[in-house]
């Protein structure tokens, strides 16, 4: 138990200085190490974050269709996870183009049909299958400032899962750890 103003404080610099070493480790994981850099790949990145950009895709797509069928509360939730979306979407192609590749269409996902009764469990998968995707990406990207993107989004996307679990009754934040693992098939 913590008691006194003091004792906060104290309680709020340690667990910043491990939020900062938590942070130095993740860097170091993410390419930022002592070891020699990866030689960078930019076509494979820009493959990899195409497979990224699809999964992206069908989460705008799924928003949106989404959306018509809920309101209130989780009306809101899907309005905002859709911009963020759509800001993901944005900044991958805008990565891609850098990486000079050509980002692909939504196609496919522009035929995302979202049960009515089901909406947010659906989004629940979403969001699963968007950070299984990710996880598995920032493993194989070379560019280090495309890895940092990617880690970025598939944080964001962590706290949309949490969002989503919570808004269907289930725990937000049911393991300490987010490994992007695609929803169980049944």
């Amino acid at each position: 138990m913590v008691t006194g103003e003091r004792s906060r404080r104290e309680l709020l610099r340690m667990a910043a200085i491990a939020a900062g070493g938590g942070s130095a480790a993740l860097l170091a994981a993410c390419g930022g190490g002592g070891s020699k850099p990866p030689k960078i790949d930019a076509e494979a990145d820009a493959d990899a974050l195409n497979q990224a950009l699809l999964a992206e895709y069908t989460a705008v797509a799924a928003y949106r269709a989404g959306r018509a069928h809920v309101s209130g509360r989780d009306r809101a939730l899907l309005d905002t996870l859709l911009a963020q979306e759509q800001q993901h979407v944005a900044a991958l192609t805008r990565a891609i183009r850098t990486l000079g590749g050509r980002p692909l269409e939504p196609q496919a996902a522009d035929a995302v049909k979202v049960p009515a009764r089901r909406v947010m469990p659906f989004a629940v998968d979403v969001e699963h299958t968007e950070t299984a995707g990710l996880a598995d990406a920032v493993g194989k990207l070379t560019t280090p400032n495309v890895r940092a993107l990617v880690a970025s989004i598939f944080a964001n996307d962590a706290q949309h899962l949490a969002l989503v679990r919570r808004a269907t009754g289930q725990q937000p934040i049911p393991d300490a750890l987010v490994e992007g693992n695609a929803p169980a098939e049944s």
